[in-house]
């Protein structure tokens, strides 16, 4: 017994913890009878409270000798084996515990608890472990996808309580993550309102304008409906340089197969940098002679930015500080008339107005592979007032919009301070660092 180890545990492999093994199935597309059961998948993992979701899982048929064999059972723990990447590594495990016929995917392995084990501190001990990132010392990656060595993993020693404390750490564990659950969701709640709050303010001003006595006209257009009348209904391609050339979308082909794998003055830009809105992170660089012959994909202060794969439609303005560099293929850059519309306020429009989202939606079908292009993002429909009230408007909303955002981002912090609790009362629960004998009932 060492000092890490408290008094009556014992130090075991992972793998004392299991009666048996079982790999997962996903059998083919239901046919309408008693053999068609719910399949989990990884994606009906919850992974904050290690549960299944069954109301997401997939319904697959799977022949009876199978399902006799595979059939989970309340208690039951379920680890994923193949999947994960660098932010989300594989290994994840869950506890099943409902009383509904169902099987697992391919991609999990079930882990039937052995006994004197019980399976909802197993679960929460897992969890401690891939929170400490034991599971990533045994994951194998030879292509895209992690796979779990799971026999090398459960070869991993812990330190086990009694039966009798793994339930009473099981049962304070239930208790006390349930409280701090029920406050995350709160603050959830208090996010969505306050994210709705900050919609309606920016919509209503960037449609109505800001007198709210101000007479209204009749647009022509059902998503925008009633307008201040001296503002214009513009396609957005009228307002680039030379009406329409200023909207670009990035190289394309094999015009960016050789990048620099060291430093160069001379930067790719892409979506990671749209998203964030920080255009000094990311480490993708092209040789002199390569930026040359693509210079008119270069991004330079004041362009408007758009992604046009995967996260469509984010939209920001190129910052003053931006080392000289080009766009890739998941960009669309659109560089406006000045004289005719602020960028601010049209860059706002693009990332947070209602209209123009929607706009985008019913024009981007397929467009998470095919992506938008030059001609979508041209042909959308700006209400546009004079620019002295474009400006008006932006300073508006600026202020009105920044104490909201300013909670939100509060909020958010608060939220990571729970879940990081949550982690570390799950950690020191599970190894023995407090005693929770006086805290439950026996």
């Amino acid at each position: 017994m060492n000092e890490y180890t408290p008094e009556g545990w014992a130090l075991h492999r992972l793998k004392y913890t299991v009666a048996s093994r079982k790999g997962g199935i996903w059998g083919e597309e239901p046919r309408g009878g008693a053999s068609d059961v719910l399949c989990v998948r990884v994606a009906d993992f919850d992974r904050t409270r290690r549960r299944v979701d069954p109301a997401a899982a997939t319904l697959r048929f799977v022949p009876d000798s199978s399902e006799n064999v595979r059939t989970l059972q309340p208690g039951d723990l379920l680890i994923e084996k193949s999947g994960g990447g660098d932010l989300q590594p594989v290994g994840t495990v869950v506890l099943f515990d409902r009383p509904v016929p169902a099987v697992c995917s391919n991609f999990i392995e079930r882990l039937t608890p052995a006994p004197g084990c019980v399976s909802r501190f197993l679960c929460y001990l897992h969890q401690a472990l891939y929170e400490q990132r034991i599971t990533v010392r045994y994951v194998k990656q030879t292509t895209g996808i992690q796979n779990l060595d799971i026999e090398a993993y459960l070869n991993h020693e812990v330190a086990l309580p009694p039966c009798a404390e793994q339930t009473r750490i099981a049962v304070f564990l239930d208790r006390e993550t349930t409280k701090i659950d029920a406050l995350v969701e709160k603050k959830e709640r208090l996010i969505t309102l306050l994210e709705e709050r900050r919609a309606a303010l920016i919509n209503r001003a960037v449609t109505k304008g800001l007198d709210p006595n101000a007479p209204m006209k009749d647009s022509g257009i059902p998503w925008l409906g009633k307008l201040p009348p001296h503002w214009q209904v513009i396609r957005m391609k009228y307002l680039t340089i030379m009406e329409g050339s200023g909207i670009q979308m990035g190289p394309f082909g094999t015009m960016l197969t050789v990048l620099s794998s060291k430093p160069t003055p001379y930067r790719l830009y892409g979506q990671e940098n749209t998203i964030s809105g920080d255009f000094a992170i990311g480490d993708r660089w092209i040789a002199e002679e390569q930026y040359l012959s693509l210079r008119k994909y270069a991004l330079v202060a004041g362009d408007i930015v758009l992604t046009r794969k995967g996260s469509i439609g984010k939209a920001r303005v190129v910052p003053d500080t931006i080392t000289v560099g080009i766009m890739d293929s998941d960009t669309i850059r659109v560089r406006v008339e000045s004289d005719r519309v602020s960028v601010a306020f049209l860059v706002r429009l693009l990332h947070e107005a209602w209209y123009l989202k929607a706009q985008i939606e019913a024009n981007s079908r397929g467009a998470i592979l095919a992506g938008l292009n030059s001609a979508t993002i041209g042909d959308l429909q700006i209400a546009l007032p004079p620019l002295p009230e474009q400006t008006a408007i932006g300073n508006y909303l600026s202020r009105a919009t920044g104490q909201i955002t300013a909670i939100i981002a509060k909020t958010r912090e608060q939220i990571a301070k729970f879940q990081e609790y949550r982690t570390a009362l799950i950690s020191a629960a599970v190894t023995g660092k407090i005693d929770v004998r006086e805290l439950v009932e026996a």
